[in-house]
């Protein structure tokens, strides 16, 4: 899913005019480079100069705009950025200016959508759609949009999801942006993929990657491409899947987009994962590691961190995969990121699960399934369902294994998961066979 808060920086939309002018377009114009390259103190720096010697209040304001989107999407700073935005909010000066007070509301509900809370990222983006269509501005509408699909999307109602991702789609096809259109065939790729329709995802991908092709968006390119391997890894076929990582990765280093060599190398780790080559994969997950801790991508950082620990837990390594889950909790709990969080919980008690410690199993299990309630992730939630199941089964508890699995399969009918729908089923069968 794009956010339509990654954009690149409209630096000649900011600042225009005389030698004083010149120079704060300078600044931020290569605040938007280090911002590439992952040098975000010295981003941070330009864009503190560039705001210092802001001709007028507007700019400054816009500036501090760009300065709140660096300190939430390139330093996971979602507390400093929220403390911005939060400040500017309470000025009169915002209040004369509707467009950018809209843009401010966007990015508010960026940060909540980062950090899980999607109540409220909803009520911020709805705001912001409201402000866009009352002064007629296009590009926020289709932007509030997209927002609002993301947001349905990471509460796994594909289908409100699907339907705003189209009425963005829509808008950016009637204003002719082309780099737009691509990223929401992007996120409605993204849809047909968790849905397990592939076919249909690698369609849509295939669809950004000609729309990133066509405007030269190497951002893009790469982005198309890791989705195409994702799409391939799901399929089986693991010689693609790398293939196209490994061209993701490599676009990524031309272009110094760290972030982007970060999330290849994550993939390409987890392709080797799943192929029983922990040794490999290790590799690339510690590459993950450190080019997130290069660039402050903290969110990067604490993923990392659990996908080492699920090597060593393959390896039966458990004290060193609970060490690198607790890692991974405390900087989920730093940045308030509840999926992480109970995603962290999940894999504790995966490892429990392992040792034969299943009521320390079941309550990290149960502590994963409060958490996915409590930010409305379906997914989540069925998959805490379908690891209590496990436990159960172990414990000989088959009527409650059962109970567990019928919940997990209506979940997953509900997001239209056909993929762990047929997981269910080949588990259940399982179970079925070590009862009998």
């Amino acid at each position: 899913m794009v956010n339509r808060d990654e954009r690149r920086w409209n630096i000649t939309g900011i600042i225009t005019g005389d030698r004083e002018d010149l120079f704060v377009r300078a600044l931020i114009g290569r605040a938007e480079v280090y911002n590439l390259i992952g040098k975000y103190g010295n981003a941070i720096r330009d864009l503190n100069k560039s705001e210092a010697y802001s001709p007028d209040m507007q700019k400054a304001l816009e500036i501090k705009l760009l300065l709140a989107s660096l300190f939430s999407e390139g330093k996971n700073n979602y507390k400093k950025a929220k403390s911005i935005i939060e400040k500017v909010l309470k000025t009169k000066d915002i209040n004369s200016n509707p467009g950018l007070y809209g843009k401010y509301l966007n990015r508010l509900g960026s940060i909540y959508l980062s950090t899980g809370d999607f109540s409220k990222a909803l009520v911020y983006f709805k705001r912001y759609l409201a402000i866009s269509q009352k002064t007629g501005d296009k590009n926020g509408v289709e932007a509030a949009l997209s927002n609002i699909g993301i947001v349905w999307d990471n509460q796994d109602n594909y289908t409100n999801a699907l339907k705003y991702y189209k009425k963005a789609l829509k808008i950016s096809e009637e204003i002719g942006d082309i780099k737009s259109i691509g990223e929401n065939y992007n996120n409605i790729g993204g849809v047909f993929w968790h849905q397990g329709d592939y076919n249909q995802a690698l369609v849509y991908f295939n669809k950004f990657l000609d729309a990133s092709k066509l405007i030269g968006y190497k951002k893009g390119i790469g982005m198309a491409l890791g989705n195409i391997g994702l799409v391939y890894q799901y399929k089986g076929n693991y010689e693609k899947a790398l293939g196209s990582f490994k061209r993701y990765m490599h676009i990524s280093e031309i272009i110094g987009n760290k972030k982007g060599v970060a999330t290849s190398a994550c993939n390409i780790g987890n392709v080797y994962y799943e192929r029983n080559s922990l040794d490999k994969a290790l590799q690339y997950f510690e590459k993950y590691l450190q080019v997130s801790r290069s660039i402050q991508y903290k969110n990067g950082i604490g993923i990392a961190l659990g996908n080492i620990g699920n090597v060593y837990g393959e390896k039966g390594e458990f004290e060193k995969a609970l060490k690198y889950y607790n890692m991974s909790l405390n900087i989920a709990r730093e940045l308030g990121y509840k999926t992480g969080i109970s995603t962290a919980y999940a894999n504790m008690g995966m490892i429990y699960h392992k040792k034969g410690e299943y009521s320390t199993s079941v309550k990290y299990y149960k502590k994963s399934l409060n958490i996915s309630r409590n930010i409305g992730d379906k997914w989540g939630i069925g998959m805490a369902y379908m690891n209590l199941a496990m436990v159960n089964a172990e414990l000989k508890e088959f009527n409650s294994a059962e109970m567990f699995l019928k919940k997990a399969e209506r979940i997953f009918r509900e997001i239209e998961a056909k993929m762990w729908i047929e997981q269910v089923k080949k588990l259940w069968k399982e179970i079925k066979g070590n009862h009998q």
